[in-house]
């Protein structure tokens, strides 16, 4: 039941939604939230796209909540993006950015087009620093 219920209203909200990941990363800074991890990028790419898994990905018959996840190991990043995959075609939600600053530490930069950057990114910060697995 929750599911639809997240399902259904992230559909009535899918107009506001941009169809691309460059789309979502242009809102500007106000739908942004960054932080360093002192964490190899990959490291911080598995917990990312675990989580996001895990607390994002759903669907009904005509809808679905997908998390995808590219890593570049030439260019030292990953990116993790949170879509609606619908009837209508596709929404993205959020957008991750993984990058290596040094062997052992990461800047995290999330943009989100839907709900608060803060509350989003706070969570997102949790799962990576502190090893939480709530999803909210």
């Amino acid at each position: 039941m929750r599911a639809l219920v997240i399902v259904a209203a992230l559909v009535l909200l899918g107009g506001c939604a941009p169809a691309t990941l460059d789309g979502v990363r242009n809102l500007g800074p106000e739908s942004a939230y960054t932080f360093t991890a002192p964490e190899n990028y990959q490291a911080v790419y598995r917990t990312v796209l675990k989580q996001s898994r895990k607390c994002h990905e759903s669907g009904l018959i005509t809808a679905q909540i997908v998390v995808h996840g590219d890593l570049y190991q030439d260019i030292k990043a990953g990116t993790v993006s949170v879509e609606l995959h619908g009837g209508l075609g596709v929404d993205v939600y959020q957008v991750i950015d993984i990058k290596a600053v040094d062997d052992d530490s990461s800047r995290v930069l999330a943009h989100y087009s839907v709900g608060s950057p803060s509350q989003k990114g706070d969570l997102l910060k949790r799962w990576v620093l502190d090893g939480e697995a709530a999803c909210k």
